[in-house]
């Protein structure tokens, strides 16, 4: 007989973390950071806008200023006390809003217009707004989706993915809705064999398919402070329908909302899909949270568990000490083939507002174990996926380069670090 042919060897897949002390500037003087921004791509795949949130301190004011991430410095677009950059915003004052890389430009929708002390994110808005690399230009002010904060909301360059949030007080939604370039489109209302009603999810396109995962869920009170669980899901453009790949402990990563999930390009096939960063538990007790530092990478079919620069919290004996990204926001930059991550790090004692600073890495494969994200080709244009209704061909002028912020970024790579394969089977 013949000798069984050895096992295909898949490849320990390793990412390099490039760390860059360069703060992202406050919009007001004061010692606390900022979390529930949105942060996307601009049609270059190179640079990333971020826009708005609120500051985590005692009066929960939300932010209505732009930023551009280059790869490694900040720029001030609009919304800021910064020269060239004191013009107001349009979209206006908002948090908990989607931020996404669509037809044209990025494209934000909806949030929370809290605006005032205390953090109140009642009424959501439905106004939709396409970034062209200078300016916010509205694309309808009472948009299909309607009025909504939380959802979760990812793009690919040719279309946008939407999905649930709080449509209304004390009421999430688990509808699904596409924006092809032209109008929304209603591609699920919700029902009984699809994901469960939820805010703060997590989607992100892996590169053939957009991909769900957690959430938090809401409690007999309305409340959302229950966990959506740990299933993961993905849109079947065939089936026209959401199709559960794992639920449970068979996932892998643990449940989890507010985290950074992002597409991970790469010039390898073995070497591209989503990356889910970090997050927050709110699900352990009342009043209380546990930040998470862990590392996943959803391949399109499996999700396999990396190893990541930060400490587990909640395993660390010095839990006041470590500095872990919380309230973290992430941007693919396919044209990188990077995912910048930008989040709030606490540094000092029992997570205290004072000692909050903001942190961004570039994030990328790291084959060759030198402690840098490989580069990559240039990418060709995305490919509309298929919808009932073409995306139209957008041209977006050329992206004038901002004024950068007066600084003298330290750049440092964390280094290389490795991850294993966990096995998953997909379910209907």
């Amino acid at each position: 007989p013949c000798p069984a042919e050895p096992a295909e060897e898949l490849p320990v897949l390793a990412l390099a973390y490039e760390e860059f002390d360069t703060p992202l500037p406050a919009f007001f003087q004061g010692e606390s950071a900022r979390a529930f921004a949105g942060f996307a791509a601009q049609p270059s795949g190179q640079r990333a806008v971020l826009y708005g949130g609120i500051f985590l301190d005692d009066e929960g004011f939300a932010e209505a200023d732009t930023w551009v991430w280059d790869g490694e410095t900040w720029s001030p677009a609009c919304g800021t006390s910064l020269p060239g950059a004191t013009a107001p915003c349009a979209p206006g004052p908002r948090s908990l809003h989607g931020l996404a890389s669509g037809p044209g430009g990025p494209l934000l929708y909806g949030g929370a217009a809290a605006a005032g002390p205390g953090f109140d994110p009642e009424p959501g808005l439905a106004d939709m707004w396409r970034w062209n690399g200078a300016n916010w230009v509205e694309v309808c002010s009472n948009c299909s989706p309607g009025p909504r904060w939380g959802a979760a909301m990812a793009g690919n360059g040719a279309s946008v993915l939407l999905f649930g949030g709080m449509i209304a007080d004390d009421v999430a939604a688990n509808d699904t809705w596409l924006f092809d370039g032209e109008s929304w489109i209603l591609l699920d209302p919700g029902s009984d064999d699809g994901p469960s009603a939820r805010l703060g999810a997590q989607l992100a396109w892996d590169g053939a398919h957009y991909v769900l995962f957690s959430g938090l869920g809401l409690d007999a009170e309305g409340e959302p402070s229950v966990s959506a669980g740990t299933d993961t899901w993905i849109w079947d453009w065939d089936d026209g329908a959401w199709v559960r790949m794992c639920a449970g402990d068979a996932c892998g990563p643990r449940t989890r909302a507010a985290a950074a999930f992002a597409h991970l390009a790469s010039a390898d096939p073995w070497r591209r899909g989503a990356l889910l960063l970090g997050g927050t538990d709110f699900t352990i007790g009342s009043d209380e949270f546990e930040p998470l530092g862990d590392a996943w990478l959803w391949d399109g079919s499996v999700w396999i568990k990396l190893a990541s620069p930060w400490v587990d919290w909640m395993a660390s004996e010095r839990q006041s000490q470590i500095e872990l990204p919380v309230f973290g926001v992430s941007a693919a930059r396919p044209g990188s083939c990077e995912v910048a991550l930008t989040a709030t790090v606490p540094v000092g004692a029992d997570f205290g507002i004072a000692g909050l600073t903001d942190r961004t890495w570039n994030i990328g494969f790291d084959a060759d174990r030198d402690g840098v994200p490989d580069p990559c080709p240039p990418l060709p244009s995305p490919t509309p996926v298929a919808t009932s209704t073409p995306a139209p061909t957008a041209t977006v002028g050329a992206v004038p380069t901002p004024t950068p912020v007066p600084s003298h970024p330290e750049r440092r790579s964390v280094g290389s670090v490795g991850g294993r394969r966990l096995p998953v089977r997909a379910v209907r």
